[in-house]
């Protein structure tokens, strides 16, 4: 982990106009140093140098709905931004599914987001393992889920995340 930070940092300094980078530096200061304070600002960051990098609209979404409970009108925000901007990502429409679904209830609207996503790519590692979480935590559907499991197993046997959601179920 401090050898990642270093190469972050490096890259920024090196980089300083790069907005993925410092999307990617935010996610990760957010999901491996759970460093909250220093991820928004370096998520808001890339926004200023880039507001239109869907993928940084989506994952500062994200953010916002996984570490800051209060803040989920301006996640959703940030979402349907990212959805404008790249309407057929099934990344970005998955996320978008979970959020609706896990944290605004809205069971139907996201089965349909991830039914959309999953007919962009069905054979997106990171979609099938969203849906397939989704399906067994939020409908106890654990046939479909079971099947999506085995499914994304099939594409990448490996997958840790896939192994864990798929053992853990």
């Amino acid at each position: 982990t401090e050898e990642s930070e270093r190469i972050y940092l490096d890259g920024l300094k090196e980089f300083p106009n790069e907005a993925s980078l410092f999307g990617n530096y935010a996610w990760f200061l957010a999901n491996e140093k759970e460093d909250k304070v220093n991820a928004e600002k370096y998520y808001l960051e890339a926004l200023t140098k880039d507001i239109n990098n869907a993928t940084i609209l989506s994952g500062y979404a994200w953010f916002l709905s996984t570490s800051c409970e209060n803040r989920k009108m301006e996640a959703e925000d940030y979402f349907l931004k990212a959805m404008i901007i790249e309407p057929n990502n099934p990344n970005i429409l998955a996320s978008y599914a979970w959020f609706i679904g896990a944290k605004k209830g809205e069971i139907t609207k996201a089965v349909d987001y991830y039914m959309q996503a999953l007919s962009l790519d069905n054979t997106n590692l990171s979609v099938i393992e969203s849906y397939a979480w989704f399906l067994a935590e939020k409908f106890n559907d654990l046939k479909n889920a079971e099947e999506l499991y085995k499914k994304g197993l099939t594409l990448s046997p490996e997958n840790i995340g896939l192994l864990n959601g798929y053992a853990w179920f």
